[in-house]
């Protein structure tokens, strides 16, 4: 496992001390962890599809047992779906915006999506895997742009 998540522990641990303290707030960050893991999913259905399906998604993911039991599980699962959902939508987003704004909001949008990524690495390894799509988004955005 990488250290992201492990790192995470040792904090808790040396704030709170080992016992049910430290575990009942475990389970409560990651359930906020979680649920801010639908604002990536309604920002990027609303992006691609309109606001009527971008709430729809929020609401199938919300009652979505597995999401639910990602959430309430005792592993890094929810930091990887908002850190890689995050990801994804600043992606796109710069893609979308890339012709339309200043540099300065390009910086910043791309700085975010690498912070994400950043973040995905240390809390899961197999991030390394969308390496080829993060370049290649940033390809595609950096040949499509008009001077």
């Amino acid at each position: 496992m990488p250290p992201g998540y492990c790192y995470l522990q040792a904090g808790l641990m040396y704030l709170l001390g080992d016992g049910p303290s430290l575990y009942l707030t475990v389970l409560i960050l990651q359930a906020l962890i979680g649920a801010l893991g639908v604002i990536p999913i309604f920002l990027i259905a609303e992006l691609l599809f309109g606001k009527r399906t971008a709430i729809i998604s929020v609401i199938l993911s919300f009652t979505s047992p597995v999401f639910q039991l990602h959430t309430a599980d005792y592993t890094s699962a929810p930091y990887y779906i908002l850190f890689t959902l995050s990801f994804i939508y600043l992606l796109l987003k710069l893609r979308n915006i890339y012709n339309k704004i200043s540099n300065e909001s390009v910086v910043l949008y791309a700085g975010l999506a690498g912070l994400f990524y950043g973040l995905l690495i240390a809390f899961r390894g197999e991030a390394l895997l969308l390496f080829p799509v993060f370049f290649l988004i940033i390809r595609e955005i950096r040949f499509k742009k008009k001077f």
